[in-house]
């Protein structure tokens, strides 16, 4: 799509990229002690964040009005990877670190 946008477009790539806002990702993890636990954590955590839009298709991913936040098991490790994106780091930072605390609050 941004090579279509060029290639139509009378703007340069970083006039292009200046117009769409700024996001800013962060990636945390939570250590397992058994990956069995991964089902009832995650299930936990979407209900936790029931009052907003929650998709299961791979993990758990909740969108809000400030961000998002996806929580899925590690294919190779016994963790939890926790990815959140907001308009500033700070902001996504807050994300993550709340699906963390959720997450351990479901492992007791």
């Amino acid at each position: 799509l941004l090579l279509s946008a060029l290639a139509t477009g009378d703007r340069t790539a970083s006039q292009l990229r200046a117009s769409y806002p700024d996001y800013t990702i962060v990636k945390e993890k939570l250590a397992l002690n058994d990956r069995a636990q991964v089902p009832a954590i995650l299930e936990y955590v979407a209900g936790a964040y029931a009052d907003y839009d929650v998709d299961r298709t791979d993990g758990v991913k909740v969108d809000m009005p400030e961000g998002w936040v996806h929580l899925r098991a590690s294919n190779t490790e016994p963790i939890v990877r926790v990815i959140a994106e907001s308009s500033d780091e700070a902001s996504a930072k807050t994300l993550a670190a709340r699906a963390v605390a959720v997450m351990r609050a479901a492992m007791g």
